[in-house]
């Protein structure tokens, strides 16, 4: 039987949206090294996608699009070897969350 919230009340509905768990995770020495390398990595995506969107804009005044940036991705994994490490939707997420976080600088200007 699945769940379904169109049977609750707004209230109901607020009142089951704000009780959350919480969980304990215990990892181990491995399973940490790995979450410390992911994460790493995902702040190299990170900086390196939004220094390349801010260098395009600063020398052709024009912004990079989601596809230019996922084909400098590909040519990240060769330089840097971490990114073969991660999975491969990682850092193709964080690239759309930079692509629709930055502003439009065409706009702004």
């Amino acid at each position: 039987m699945a769940f379904s919230l169109n049977n609750f009340t707004w209230h109901a509905k607020i009142a089951l949206m704000c009780n959350t768990m919480k969980c304990r995770l215990h990892l181990t020495k491995h399973q940490q090294y790995l979450l410390n390398e992911t994460l790493e990595t995902c702040g190299l995506v990170c900086n390196q996608t939004l220094g390349c969107r801010t260098e395009a804009w600063e020398q052709h005044q024009e912004p990079l699009s989601l596809y230019e940036t996922s084909v400098l991705l590909t040519q990240w994994k060769h330089a840097y070897p971490a990114l073969s490490t991660v999975y491969l939707q990682v850092p193709q997420n964080i690239q759309q969350v930079k692509n629709s976080k930055t502003p439009n600088y065409s706009q702004t200007v």
